[in-house]
């Protein structure tokens, strides 16, 4: 499949392949380096969940958890992931072309990442448990409370990713977005060995919701610590979100185009 998709791009972008030397190759991962080791700590600190969970528990518990984190996973990857994506260049484009610029497009498409995000964890919270129950049977009937308690993290984790990555990572800010992933996993190792004990899956599944929900928030203080407020609830209004949505999808489908 994948490819399948690059044949495809390749033909269609008429993309160009490139050369490049082996010392370039490693100098770019040296350069990067803290953006390579953030996304490995979040990686563990997600893994490490079901292992704890296997420790202190049997296996029951954690088949009941890893089929609701699996529904989880696929419904990141179709909301988190394509978000992150394309949004990516598009906002680190403003943020090239000037500083202003790039906290002005910051806020007018926070606004869309929030109701998008928002609308698929409602609707993962209400239908997740009538899928997962058509996947695996009646006997993963006590998933369901875990899937309702995971249907919110692809929300934050769209919200984490939009001041991580979006922001912090177009800003040059790799070590602060180190040392909020590395904070937020050791809080999360912390409370997930406390909570696992007493109350199982379900204690596994707040502890990854709460570890993302600190991640974010540490994220949005480290922001405005620096002087950069990404919220501004004007943009909030519904004709305004319409209006930004209408101008991301026209500049996107232009870049396409050319």
């Amino acid at each position: 499949m994948s490819i399948a998709a690059f044949a495809w791009a390749y033909k269609l972008y008429k993309v160009k392949m490139l050369k490049v030397s082996l010392s370039r190759i490693f100098l770019l991962l040296w350069e990067e380096k803290m953006i390579f080791i953030s996304l490995v700590v979040i990686s563990l600190y997600t893994t490490t969940n079901v292992v704890i969970l296997g420790l202190f528990k049997d296996n029951e518990q954690v088949g009941y958890y890893t089929a609701a984190q699996k529904l989880i996973d696929v419904a990141g990857a179709v909301i988190s992931f394509p978000l992150a994506q394309t949004l990516f260049p598009f906002i680190g484009g403003a943020f090239n072309e000037d500083f202003n610029k790039g906290i002005e497009t910051t806020k007018k498409i926070f606004p869309i990442i929030i109701l998008l995000a928002a609308a698929f964890s409602i609707f993962l919270f209400f239908i997740g448990p009538i899928v997962l129950l058509w996947f695996y049977g009646q006997h993963f009937a006590q998933s369901i409370s875990i899937i309702k308690i995971l249907a919110f993290v692809p929300l934050i984790v769209s919200i984490n990713n939009f001041f991580c990555i979006q922001v912090m990572l177009n800003l040059k800010m790799d070590k602060e977005f180190f040392f909020v992933t590395v904070g937020g996993a050791i809080v999360g190792l912390i409370l997930n060995l406390c909570m696992v004990r007493y109350t199982g899956s379900v204690g596994t599944a707040w502890n990854w919701l709460v570890v993302e929900t600190v991640i974010t928030l540490c994220a949005y203080i480290i922001l405005r610590f620096k002087n950069i407020d990404l919220i501004d609830f004007n943009h909030f209004k519904p004709n305004n979100i319409l209006i930004h949505l209408q101008s991301v999808v026209s500049n996107f489908n232009d870049k396409v185009n050319k």
